[in-house]
């Protein structure tokens, strides 16, 4: 019994800790256009750019990147995929 109480209590901080995260990241998107940001996920992942439109509707945003030496815009990217570009993140 105890052990199913603190397996449905660890359950129930992870969902808190989660929507934790992903509030945080949507709050770092909203109207940070021009800011340097990481993708954390997807094909373009550890990819570094910055912030060129923002969609609040879709909540999807683009981010322009710079591939071979030529800035390429990445589109149609989630809030929760991109995260603020940091000097600890960004090495």
């Amino acid at each position: 019994k105890l052990i199913n109480r603190l397996h449905n209590l660890f359950d129930f901080w992870y969902i808190i800790a989660f929507f934790a995260l992903c509030y945080f990241k949507y709050q770092f998107v909203m109207n940070r256009k021009q800011h340097l940001a990481i993708i954390s996920y997807g094909v373009f992942v550890n990819f570094i750019g910055t912030v060129t439109e923002v969609n609040h509707e879709k909540g999807r945003l683009s981010v322009m990147v710079s591939i071979f030496g030529r800035d390429t815009r990445v589109d149609d990217l989630e809030f929760w995929q991109v995260e603020q570009a940091t000097a600890e993140n960004t090495g």
